[in-house]
């Protein structure tokens, strides 16, 4: 979804839309190829036939250990949709 006026959402950060550059993607779908990399398995909503496609063309990349560092830097609470509080105790979580 877009983000509330006034907050700011990690898709227009700028780093993020520097790695999705580099690898003429969306941030959407860097996002999405860093959840899938994370072994989380994403599920987007969209209405819109060219954003599901753009949301399924994330298998012809992979992100590198830097810029997936980066992406894990930016979790916060803020950036998360659902928050998994029960899951804290995981190995995995933050996911």
């Amino acid at each position: 979804g877009r983000p509330k006026e006034g907050k700011k959402s990690f898709l227009n950060d700028e780093k993020v839309v520097e790695i999705a550059t580099k690898y003429s993607k969306t941030s959407a779908q860097v996002s999405l190829r860093f959840a899938i990399q994370c072994g989380v398995i994403p599920i987007p909503k969209s209405s819109s036939k060219s954003r599901i496609d753009e949301n399924y063309n994330i298998f012809d990349f992979h992100l590198s250990d830097e810029d997936m560092l980066y992406m894990k830097s930016l979790h916060n609470d803020s950036n998360q949709i659902c928050k998994f509080h029960f899951a804290e105790t995981s190995a995995h979580y933050p996911f």
